[in-house]
């Protein structure tokens, strides 16, 4: 070879667009030399060269069988464990607070302010994100939650409902007591779409996915949802095929399901007049801007502030909607209709001229309501009933609830309601001495004082009906009350006895044949002893307890009763009995997460990414935390690579999170 072609070739320099040709090719370091990422060797940076080297024996033998997006990522240098935390802790970050779409232009903000730093470096993109928001958080999460489970007595929290796409979701809770960290815990398992409803179908989807996560139904010691037949019917549903698989099952039905429902088939017997002031007047303030700053207008002239230190009452607005879906509306919206009666009455007085002729009759008729002075009696009486309602509706919609507190409030409230239709000797008082209420035999004394002396047998006759109609409204929340919640109420009843009240009182104590769940004790007597000699022990100078002193909830007694050795049979068995919820109402929080992940604009967003999303968001809310706090465990980083990340993908799926038409908002 002559030296003036050693010259020549050594002169030459290397062209990055070679690069789009040959994704293995790159710049070699601190020279103009090419180099091959597969075979690990230098290139003479001549075209001709580059091609012979790609049809070489050895270049063939290490080139991947794949595509060309595959072998881009093949070559991509590693990613650090710091690169890799950023990328898991931003992907994290869009899937609670964003659409995935908008890390597209977050990433290339982070990384343009993160220059000499671990953030310069990221890649991260839609695509990206969406598998490390698939393939890494969730999965780890689901894997961690698959190993907590093992051997573990559990109970099935289930429901469920359709999303804005009309898609139907079966949402799967799992209630355990987890020991790593010492708490009863309500985790999300899955989110499974379904067309069918039947139990048939329903219960194979929950079998697939108990089986999915290691655990068997004999472990399932209770199952708890709405009272749909498809759930708990006799025959033919979920319910009577998981007892026939796991015998000691209990069954748990919703009780804040159970008193809505009670307090609207009460609400049922007062007139319809009423139930039309509940909706129409929130219908009628919307959608209209300017009949709510007319209100507004009107309510601030009314309620003026009386001196400088006195304020201004808030204008309840906008009114809110009735929705049976919603167990905690109905109150407030009686509440706010009765505390605003005049100003509403006024307005509505005022602008029945101003309105077009298609308004003028709903306006006249709500004026007409409003002046009637017994509607304003029905709510005066009803308010406070469904308040009282609703008060014990909220005490179970708590995650964990004390049995013993909430058993002790639904007794009260029963003999609450009981004694003011019956007396002391069981029978039913005459209507004089029914208790309606002081508001409401005040504001009756109130409007017969002001009545004309002639018309006072008239408005006495609209009383007694007013009167009647609020004791059967009294007498079928009663009735309700009885046919839905005894099941419920024993159930709590038995596990009040676990309070520490009553398991270290001589007197309180129940019996042992009565604790909940027999089947949890060991035959061999060892619980049923240390049960005996659980009220002996001063458990305020013992260890668990020397510097707290003994606590009132149940829950924490049980854990440090389980630090004593003597003891730990008798506190595992007290500890799996009170994983019993006392509601469905985590798995309606569940719905209403998908509901704020799959809007409108997002009706396109995938299952298996919608599930991946409101597992990350429910572990965040159940550990109390948000996305700034979440440390990146060991798994999900091993789980970071390219194979785990992209090698999953269907062919079909993109699963895109926002309509064609936000596409070509944002772009």
């Amino acid at each position: 070879m002559p030296k003036w072609k050693n010259t020549y070739d050594s002169g030459r320099k290397y062209n990055k667009a070679w690069e789009k040709s040959y994704p293995w090719l790159k710049r070699a370091d601190d020279c103009q030399q090419g180099y091959c990422a597969l075979c690990k060797v230098a290139v003479i940076p001549k075209l001709s060269n580059i091609s012979a080297h790609e049809n070489s024996k050895k270049h063939q033998e290490k080139t991947p069988n794949t595509s060309q997006g595959s072998l881009n990522k093949f070559i991509r240098s590693k990613s650090t464990d710091q690169e890799k935390e950023a990328e898991i802790k931003l992907s994290l970050s869009i899937a609670c607070h964003s659409s995935i779409r908008s890390v597209d232009h977050i990433c290339e903000v982070v990384k343009k302010f993160g220059e000499k730093s671990v953030l310069e470096k990221i890649n991260l993109h839609r695509t990206k994100c969406t598998a490390i928001i698939k393939n890494v958080v969730s999965a780890s999460l689901k894997e961690e939650l698959k190993n907590d489970l093992q051997d573990k007595k559990y109970v099935l929290i289930v429901d469920e409902s359709t999303d804005i796409a009309t898609q139907k979701h079966l949402c799967i809770l799992v209630r355990y007591y987890c020991d790593k960290k010492d708490k009863i815990q309500t985790a999300f398992m899955s989110l499974v779409p379904v067309i069918e409803t039947t139990g048939q179908i329903l219960f194979d989807k929950i079998l697939d996915e108990i089986t999915a996560f290691g655990q068997t139904l004999t472990n399932c010691i209770g199952f708890a949802s709405d009272g749909a037949a498809s759930m708990v019917g006799c025959n033919n549903s979920v319910w009577s095929r998981i007892k026939s698989e796991s015998p000691n099952c209990v069954q748990m039905k919703c009780i804040c399901h159970s008193l809505s429902l009670c307090i609207e088939h009460a609400f049922s017997k007062l007139p319809s007049n009423v139930g039309f002031l509940l909706t129409e007047v929130a219908l009628w303030f919307s959608n209209s801007s300017l009949r709510r700053e007319d209100f507004k207008a009107l309510f601030q002239v009314m309620n003026p502030a009386d001196g400088e230190n006195s304020q201004e009452r808030d204008v309840p607005l906008p009114f809110q909607k009735l929705s049976k879906t919603r167990w905690l509306i109905r109150g407030k919206i009686l509440y706010n209709i009765l505390m605003n009666w005049e100003e509403l009455l006024a307005y509505f007085s005022s602008c029945e001229a101003k309105l077009s002729i298609n308004a003028r009759y709903k306006c006249r008729l709500i004026k007409e309501m409003l002046a009637d002075r017994m509607n304003y009696l029905y709510f005066v009486f009803a308010t406070p009933v469904v308040q009282e309602f609703e008060k014990i509706n909220s005490l179970f919609q708590q995650t964990n609830g004390d049995p013993h507190e909430l058993s002790r409030q639904l007794e009260m409230h029963h003999e609450s309601l009981y004694r003011r239709l019956y007396n002391q000797n069981a029978a039913c008082k005459i209507l004089e001495n029914v208790d309606f209420g002081a508001k409401f035999n005040q504001e009756i004394s109130i409007h017969m004082v002001n009545s004309t002396f002639g018309s006072q047998n008239e408005e006495k006759c609209k009383i007694k009906e007013v009167e009647l109609r609020c004791q059967a409204m009294l007498q079928e929340a009663l009735s309700q009350v009885e046919k839905r919640l005894p099941e419920s109420a024993n159930m709590f009843k038995g596990l009040s006895l676990l309070n520490p009240n009553k398991v270290l009182s001589q007197t309180l104590r129940g019996k042992f044949e009565d604790l909940p769940f027999p089947h949890l004790m060991e035959s061999d007597g060892v619980i049923e002893e240390q049960y005996r000699k659980v009220g002996l022990v001063e458990w305020c100078e013992e260890e668990c307890f020397a510097g707290s002193g003994i606590p009132k909830d149940s829950l924490k007694f049980w854990q440090g009763v389980a630090k004593h050795n003597n003891f730990k049979e008798l506190a595992t068995y007290a500890l799996t009995s009170l994983i019993t919820p006392a509601s469905n109402a985590t798995v309606e929080r569940i719905f209403s997460l998908v509901t704020a992940i799959k809007t409108k604009p997002r009706n396109k967003t995938q299952m298996k990414l919608l599930d991946a999303i409101v597992r990350i968001r429910s572990h965040l809310i159940d550990n109390g935390i948000c996305c700034k706090d979440f440390e990146c465990t060991t798994s999900m980083l091993k789980l970071h690579n390219s194979d785990n990340l992209y090698g999953k993908e269907e062919s079909n799926t993109t699963d895109n999170d926002e309509t064609d038409y936000l596409e070509n908002v944002l772009h």
